[in-house]
């Protein structure tokens, strides 16, 4: 039975279907379905942002529509977002990654291609200037590693131009019930908030930052991600 009629196809008609939840962040979602008379449809309906008849700080985020019983009604479903009680703590997360880098970076690099003077596993250096193979540790560049072995056996690392660094990023996702205003400094050496894992000669850049409006309250996302071994260089960051 209708919780409320304001006339018969003339005025909205609020059905007695609620339904309340809560997302993982702590977000309340509200639904509340009424049906609008097709012949004013869609003047009658609810507008985005509006306020929920009874939890003032619940607005319209979503609404939907399906035309029924006979093409005289308008089934309208709205979700209201909000706080019916108070914002809850930041919450945090943490995605592993593997980001490709040339062979050089590696830390052990040393010791897989040895040096031009002493290279090994078929490691070829060259000289930048000519492009020709050299011996000199003072100005060779690495260029690959051979195809083959000197015994003519294939090379396990031949063709191997790069490796899989492990990588990360640091979210961090809070509400506020006022629009942002300003960006932090993106792009920068930062220090993430939260208990953020520490890892040994990397630090954190703040990588993104974004903001939604849902209902009366703003869901903000920052990021920020780790770097390579030996930390994001000061002097560009």
């Amino acid at each position: 039975m209708p919780a409320e009629i304001h006339g018969i196809k003339t005025r909205v008609i609020r059905q007695m279907e609620s339904r309340m939840e809560s997302d993982r962040f702590g977000v309340d979602i509200l639904t509340l379905v009424e049906e609008v008379p097709d012949t004013h449809f869609p003047g009658l309906m609810r507008a985005m942002g509006a306020v929920h008849p009874r939890y003032s700080s619940m607005a319209v985020s979503k609404r939907s529509a399906e035309l029924g019983k006979g093409g005289a009604f308008w089934r309208v479903t709205y979700i209201f977002e909000g706080f019916l009680f108070s914002l809850p703590d930041a919450t945090y997360e943490l995605s592993g990654s593997l980001d490709q880098q040339p062979i050089q970076l590696h830390k052990e690099f040393a010791s897989i291609a040895g040096t031009p003077a002493a290279p090994l596993n078929g490691a070829i250096f060259i000289d930048p200037d000519t492009g020709k193979i050299t011996t000199d540790n003072t100005k060779a560049v690495f260029r690959e590693f051979k195809a083959t072995l000197p015994d003519g056996s294939p090379n396990p690392k031949g063709g191997v131009e790069s490796f899989l660094d492990p990588a990360a990023t640091w979210t961090a996702t809070y509400f506020s019930t006022s629009r942002p205003s300003t960006l932090r400094s993106l792009g920068e050496i930062d220090s993430p908030d939260g208990a953020n894992p520490s890892l040994s000669g990397r630090n954190w850049l703040l990588y993104d930052e974004s903001y939604r409006q849902r209902g009366f309250v703003f869901e903000i996302r920052t990021t920020w991600k780790l770097s390579g071994r030996g930390g994001w260089d000061s002097d560009i960051y």
